[in-house]
């Protein structure tokens, strides 16, 4: 798949004609539930399916708004509860939703043109705007913020994160504590544009990933960061 697939979805209540979704799979009923439910906020909602060059037969399903990226996808075959690339594609046709070489969103144009930067090993720091508006708490969006501050090849643990930010909440310790983070690392929208891969154990070992420890380990591999048990390529 050497060029992306792009569309746009405007369409009030596609997702009811998709059927329902299932959960934690991506599926075209969900990825249309979630349009329809941020479109109607913020506009039409611009969406490609890129290669996720780290990893054979694995994509990544992008979708922006004018003001920024709104969320990422990973559709991962080798794992039981992703469908194949192929399948994705066939499924959001059979939705109406008809597939073009290049989307026509500039911000999505830059993220895409971004992402194959840094699979490439080319790129270390995104400029593609995030809109997360109307996405998570505002618990979450401080977690989701300070993430975008851990550098290239480095990594925090969740309790240096929950400590980074400790001092600045109302909410207490308890509140912002690593699990509290790490809840909030999992639910982030917009995974390596917003770098979640970078938050691991204290012991130094990969923690989790909603994307699966096999997209974390390629994710830390390709930035040469250090983590037990994982050796930099």
């Amino acid at each position: 798949m050497s060029d992306p697939a792009g569309f746009r979805i405007n369409s009030p209540g596609a997702a009811r004609r998709a059927g329902p979704s299932r959960p934690n799979r991506i599926s075209i009923g969900g990825v249309l539930e979630w349009i329809d439910r941020f479109g109607a906020r913020g506009g039409p909602v611009d969406v490609a399916l890129a290669p996720f060059a780290l990893l054979s037969s694995a994509g990544l399903l992008v979708a922006a708004t004018p003001r920024g990226v709104s969320r990422i996808w990973m559709v991962h075959p080798a794992s039981p509860d992703s469908l194949a690339l192929e399948s994705f594609l066939a499924q959001l046709e059979a939705a109406g939703i008809p597939p073009s070489f290049r989307a026509r969103n500039r911000v999505l144009r830059k993220c895409l043109e971004e992402l194959a930067g840094y699979f490439q090993g080319c790129l270390r720091k995104f400029e593609t705007p995030v809109d997360w508006a109307g996405q998570g708490t505002p618990f979450e969006r401080r977690i989701w913020s300070r993430l975008r501050r851990i550098p290239y090849g480095k990594t925090a643990s969740y309790g240096q994160l929950a400590r980074s930010l400790c001092g600045r909440s109302a909410l207490g310790p308890r509140a912002m504590g690593p699990r509290a983070v790490g809840q909030a690392n999992g639910r982030n929208p917009v995974p390596i544009l917003v770098p979640c891969h970078r938050v691991i154990a204290a012991d130094g070992t990969l923690g989790g990933y909603s994307g699966g420890l096999e997209v974390k380990k390629a994710l830390l591999e390709l930035e040469g960061a250090t983590v037990a048990g994982v050796e930099p390529s």
